[in-house]
């Protein structure tokens, strides 16, 4: 509604015609032809003329969603449908910069109008509220690891996720993230594959597998804006434990029924004094202990599970009956927690699910989640784990769907279904089959049937910054639209490009690539080696920390094109170089995203279809 009021301001104040227009179009497509739906307040009351607005069935249907990838904050946005049954997916791999969360591949699913996995936000910056429990990372969905003890200030700092896979496929949008790089080098993997599949024109369910290598301690958080969950299994209270901070502490103040931050919330983004003197309350900057969010998620409750799978249905009752139903499969011994969370203002609480697994070192844990929104009952009839790398999703219908993780393998309808690639669909109308698809690089076998998907590396060998083009070695395969990644052993991640034109010169390819390689350019204060700038690198530095993004990256004296490697980042204005250059104060400067003799690779998909 905030957003339609700029909108209603700018349509009734502009005397331009042309302006005029738009914006009544904008406003209608906006509010689907009924502006004053959106209306209400002061202004409108003094400045909106009551007029007659039939409906218009071109506003009744939005445009279509839309499915890409953004490299520079590693942000995915997979999206299906049109119109009001428009539903979709946000993951943010990174860097984290002031006033981010610590939500790096947080999920974020949207559907049935509304944001599912609800997101706290914040309201005070710096408040107890913002500091303790809505920028953590355990308010968000995700997984935190060994109590979140490797968090630095106000997030985890680092440079963002590398992209594994991305496909945005008819009836399939999918993306790999990895974001290790903002743990110490023992987190060998943080990983998030996540695929919005279609059911039909109007539902999708998604497909989610989040796995982490190293640490001790696997906190897998979920949660939804919806206040009941419904579920078969039994939860028991634990003694002596209230909230999730309570299993480590179970003497801490807040670990006390009525005690827990969580329903301590007072206005002004507050936490009311107790007046316990190991607290420490205080009104602004003070990180409730134990400092992770833990001591906000009270009601604690412990249950027996018999095998590693779980499910549970999350109700809104809105009137709709909308529902968001999640299954929930684990590889690791896992024991299963519900909480409850609150919201900012503690007005409203959702429940909580934590699948938490341990190890003395060197911990491995993977949970695979199917999940999707209805009003009323859910189209899956059931999903059935074959193995750990292979499921079918069954619907009320009489379709259904095998999904493979590498390896995996399950019989269908049609025979055998075999994988060597990192995802892989069957779909069957009834029992026949109507397409395969599958993302990254291998191969699928379903009887008869060999889908491949071939991924290739390549050096590039120039770069011309002003078109934005490269130059690669060899005669590649590519399209109009698709993604190619580019590494280097000098980066922390890869970044990801899409082609805008493809051409062949004898053994090599011509790449043009959409958008700029320039991520920064100013003007130096002085030094050759240590440099300091008179422009500042925000991508680069975070608060008193790198982000390490622009490591390994090209930094160009305009004037004399002379270049050198970005070695770190050491403040905002302040970078250490590989080599010398002798600057003058005042000299521009320019950093590039790609380099010559960086790598270049497609990130691969295949379709079969009958």
């Amino acid at each position: 509604r905030d957003e339609f009021l700029y909108l209603d301001q700018l349509y009734h104040r502009t005397e331009i015609p042309e302006l005029k227009e738009r914006y009544r179009e904008k406003m209608l497509e906006f509010t689907l032809g009924n502006p004053d739906k959106f209306r209400s307040g002061t202004w409108a009351l003094f400045h909106v003329e009551p007029e007659e607005y039939s409906e218009q069935t071109q506003f009744r249907k939005l445009d279509q969603a839309h499915t890409n990838y953004f490299s520079g904050p590693s942000l995915a946005i997979l999206g299906s449908g049109e119109g009001v049954d428009r539903r979709g997916l946000l993951i943010r791999g990174g860097p984290n910069l002031p006033h981010s969360h610590d939500d790096s591949l947080a999920l974020y699913y949207y559907d049935k109008g509304l944001l599912l996995t609800q997101d706290n936000g914040y309201y005070i910056f710096g408040s107890p509220l913002h500091y303790g429990w809505g920028s953590q990372a355990a308010s968000h969905n995700l997984v935190v690891i060994d109590n979140d003890k490797y968090r630095y200030g106000w997030y985890k700092s680092g440079p963002g996720a590398d992209l594994l896979g991305f496909a945005d496929l008819s009836g399939l949008k999918y993306v790999y993230l990895n974001n290790p790089h903002q743990f110490p080098r023992f987190i060998q993997e943080y990983s998030r594959l996540t695929a919005l599949i279609d059911i039909n024109d109007k539902e999708s369910y998604v497909f989610d597998v989040f796995t982490v290598d190293g640490g001790k301690r696997h906190d897998y958080m979920f949660h939804t804006g919806a206040p009941i969950m419904e579920t078969d299994v039994e939860f028991q209270n634990i003694p002596d434990v209230w909230t999730l901070a309570g299993l480590d502490d179970k003497d801490a103040p807040y670990n006390v029924i009525g005690q827990s931050y969580g329903e301590r919330i007072i206005s002004g983004d507050m936490i009311r004094d107790l007046g316990i003197a190991s607290e420490g309350v205080k009104s602004m900057y003070w990180n409730p202990p134990p400092g992770n969010g833990y001591g906000f998620i009270y009601d604690l409750k412990e249950a027996l599970l018999t095998e590693k799978m779980f499910e549970a249905s999350f109700k809104y009752y809105d009137g709709l009956d909308t529902t968001l139903t999640n299954r929930l499969f684990f590889d690791q011994d896992t024991t299963i927690y519900k909480g409850l969370g609150p919201n900012l203002s503690g007005t409203e609480k959702y429940p909580y699910i934590i699948l938490r697994s341990e190890a003395d070192k060197d911990h491995q844990s993977r949970v695979i989640s199917i999940m999707d929104a209805s009003l009323g009952l859910s189209s899956i009839a059931e999903v059935k784990r074959f193995d750990e790398n292979s499921f079918v999703v069954e619907f009320f219908n009489g379709d259904s769907h095998f999904i493979l993780l590498n390896s995996g393998k399950a019989k269908t309808p049609a025979g055998e279904f075999v994988s060597k690639a990192q995802f892989a669909i069957a779909k069957f109308n009834q029992q026949e089959l109507a397409n395969i698809a599958i993302v990254g690089h291998g191969e699928v076998k379903l009887k008869d049937i060999v889908v491949t998907a071939n991924q290739f590396q390549t050096k590039i060998l120039e770069v011309n910054y002003e078109k934005s083009q490269v130059i690669v070695d060899g005669l590649l395969d590519l399209e109009v639209g698709d993604l190619v990644a580019i590494d280097n052993d000098d980066y922390k991640r890869n970044t990801v490009y899409r082609v805008s034109s493809v051409a062949k010169k004898e053994d090599k390819t011509v790449l043009d690539l959409e958008g700029s390689m320039v991520i920064a350019k100013g003007t130096v204060a002085k030094g050759t080696k240590y440099v300091d700038l008179n422009t500042p690198l925000p991508r680069g530095f975070s608060y008193d920390k790198s982000t390490q993004y622009l490591d390994g990256k090209l930094f160009v004296r305009e004037k004399t094109n002379e270049s050198e490697i970005i070695k770190r980042t050491n403040g905002f204005k302040n970078v250490y170089l590989a080599g010398d250059i002798n600057f003058e104060p005042q000299d521009s400067f320019v950093i590039y995203d790609v380099k010559v003799g960086d790598t270049l690779s497609n990130l691969p998909t295949a379709i079969w279809e009958k």
